[in-house]
């Protein structure tokens, strides 16, 4: 990693490391499809336990109910829920996970939970479950062209309110992040 560390990487991580356990952090940022929001992001907030959450929503579900709920054909259905619980009982284990789960700890240095600098470009990233989000400015979102098990498996998350849907990772840089409030400390970038 490099020795010089960048004046908003040094603000950032000031404010952070006065986050304890969970802390609701208000931000302002602008997305790379131009999407600019105001968010409320919950730190330090149990992946692990979201994953076991989702897990026990799976394991419950009704198929025939969820076949009502996401519109798609029974064998879809099933399918999708088969590949979205082997997909959260592998990355559980390091031994199972996949190779982005892999690449994206190789990646970072860990400084604790919500909170990583990219070993390479020491770009921090604020990792928390988005609680509210409120539209700024719209941005411009190009169409995807995704599989119809991907599609059943988003709709299944959708359906079922998965926790770890709600999870994200905030580029802090200073074209994209605006804002920062966390325990009565505000950082504004504009």
């Amino acid at each position: 990693m490099k020795n010089q560390v960048s004046n908003l990487t040094k603000q950032v991580l000031s404010l952070i490391v006065t986050i304890n356990k969970m802390s609701f952090v208000g931000i302002t940022y602008t997305n790379k499809a131009g999407e600019k929001a105001s968010y409320t992001v919950g730190v330090n907030f149990s992946y692990p336990n979201a994953i076991v959450k989702d897990l026990d929503k799976l394991n419950n579900a009704n198929i025939e109910n969820l076949i009502k709920l996401v519109k798609f054909p029974k064998e879809l259905v099933e399918k999708a829920v088969n590949k979205l619980t082997t997909s959260f009982i592998n990355n559980q284990n390091k031994e199972t996970q996949s190779n982005q789960s892999k690449g994206q700890q190789d990646a970072y240095i860990n400084i604790f939970d919500g909170i990583k600098i990219h070993k390479d470009t020491q770009e921090v990233k604020l990792y928390g479950m988005k609680i509210q989000k409120t539209i700024i400015e719209k941005g411009i979102y190009e169409q995807k062209n995704s599989r119809d098990l991907t599609l059943c498996q988003n709709a299944i998350k959708k359906a079922l309110n998965f926790t770890t849907s709600k999870y994200r990772m905030f580029s802090i840089t200073l074209e994209n992040f605006h804002q920062l409030n966390a325990n009565k400390i505000n950082l504004n970038f504009e």
